[in-house]
């Protein structure tokens, strides 16, 4: 197995849509975590020379899943502010799709603000970032996968950073200039061998306390506020109270 990442990921990127994904099952919604997620994997998996036998829409599918199991992707869109993937935990979720396809140099490293220091170090190491964007001009809450970034002129002839995405509504790179970023962070998906260096893995302490009540509840500061205590929604009722409280360690 390859222990070295190559210098640009042109090669194995994959630019799977929210689209290609939005009509299977019972309907997706709220879906770029999960879509984001499924590049991540087949790109990957194209990098560790894996057999192509799984198509882009069994691994959504997968990833989804689990997602959904986990109760950090709601596959839900409740006045256009609930549901989605919760960006604290985006590093749980992540890591449990990693090892369901057994990717094994490859694990989430951290998550971190995303400033031009903490994007060009974590590229600079090879590593892929699952990006989460909160009150973006164009996506507004959004996930998505950064393979790279490139220092050139904008409009205005400055020097601006410009990010190499796929943004999981277009098939092809999109160009996404860091300065439109002011609110984003970064879960940086690394070589397994750098862990050590980086603290534990998705750097979160994940405490979880289930009661027998009538009531659902979901602490935590999600890409789509899951903040609301719940007395019915749908097929959560099972669940009676679900308490879940998540305490992050950032490194800035």
């Amino acid at each position: 197995m390859r222990r070295t990442v190559p210098q640009t990921w042109q090669r194995f990127e994959h630019y799977c849509t929210t689209g290609e994904f939005e009509r299977l099952d019972r309907q997706y919604r709220r879906h770029c975590g999960p879509t984001a997620a499924a590049n991540l994997i087949l790109t990957l998996s194209a990098w560790e020379g894996k057999p192509a036998s799984l198509s882009a829409q069994q691994v959504f599918r997968t990833c989804a899943k689990i997602g959904q199991r986990r109760m950090i992707y709601m596959n839900l869109d409740l006045f256009g502010c609930l549901g989605g993937t919760s960006d604290l935990l985006a590093g749980v979720f992540l890591d449990a799709c990693l090892k369901a396809f057994g990717i094994e140099d490859f694990c989430v490293l951290r998550r971190r603000r995303a400033t031009e220091k903490n994007i060009r170090s974590a590229l600079g190491r090879g590593s892929l970032l699952y990006l989460e964007l909160r009150r973006h001009p164009k996506y507004g809450n959004h996930h998505l996968l950064c393979y790279g970034a490139q220092l050139r002129r904008d409009a205005q002839g400055r020097n601006m950073l410009f990010l190499r995405c796929a943004d999981g509504w277009v098939k092809k790179p999109c160009d996404l200039p860091l300065s439109d970023l002011p609110h984003a962070s970064v879960v940086e998906i690394g070589l397994k061998e750098r862990q050590r260096k980086c603290g534990d893995s998705a750097g979160f302490f994940l405490h979880v306390v289930i009661f027998r009540c009538n009531a659902l509840c979901i602490v935590t500061t999600g890409q789509h506020d899951f903040a609301p205590v719940f007395d019915r929604v749908g097929t959560l009722l099972k669940y009676k109270c679900l308490l879940v409280r998540t305490i992050e360690q950032f490194s800035h």
